[in-house]
């Protein structure tokens, strides 16, 4: 469901009744991931999203923490979730808070894809900030102001504002070549050889 339907359809309002009170003293995000595939499916694709993991830290996110989207062409395919901000509470207040994304196929003879992201929260006085880096992020995730492909690693929203948050994933995305930069070769010249 959109993001526009469900505001007019009425079911996230008590969501904004207590995001526009945690704004004030929070960083607020409406989080919309989306999936990029290269090719059509041969089979529709039913991803399961997962709000959140062990890596969760000072941060609120719905009750309901599972959540269905099919994809049957080619290019991008994006689900509204919902909701999710930081807490201020404790020492919260002091640090980076984190929030896990997570998805898996779930339907049986389509192509087995699946990934995740943990991103960390920041506030500021004026700004708000997500970020993913790729130590904690399936490879090609980034996260974009709009439903659009994108190569950003961090979003910064006005603080006075709910921050409209695209986490793109590209499940084909090539892995990195090397885990560690590469050795040079030694100079043949040298003359401590």
């Amino acid at each position: 469901m959109s993001s526009t339907l469900a505001l007019a359809t009425g079911m996230v309002l008590p969501q904004l009744v207590g995001a526009k009170a945690a704004s004030e003293r929070a960083s607020v995000a409406w989080i919309n991931p989306c999936i990029f595939l290269p090719h059509k499916p041969i089979e529709p694709i039913t991803i399961t999203w997962t709000m959140g993991s062990s890596d969760n830290d000072c941060l609120y996110q719905p009750p309901v923490d599972t959540s269905e989207m099919s994809i049957t062409e080619r290019g991008l395919t994006c689900k509204y979730l919902d909701i999710v901000s930081t807490s201020e509470g404790g020492d919260c207040r002091r640090r980076s808070s984190k929030w896990g994304l997570s998805y898996n196929t779930t339907s049986p003879g389509s192509e087995d894809i699946s990934g995740s992201a943990v991103s960390a929260w920041s506030n500021g006085p004026k700004k708000s900030e997500i970020s993913v880096t790729g130590s904690t992020s399936s490879p090609g995730t980034s996260i974009c102001e709009g439903e659009y492909l994108c190569e950003n690693r961090r979003m910064e929203w006005k603080r006075s504002r709910h921050g409209q948050v695209w986490i793109i994933f590209r499940p084909f995305a090539a892995r990195p070549r090397y885990t560690n930069p590469p050795q040079t070769e030694p100079n043949i010249l040298d003359d401590d050889l």
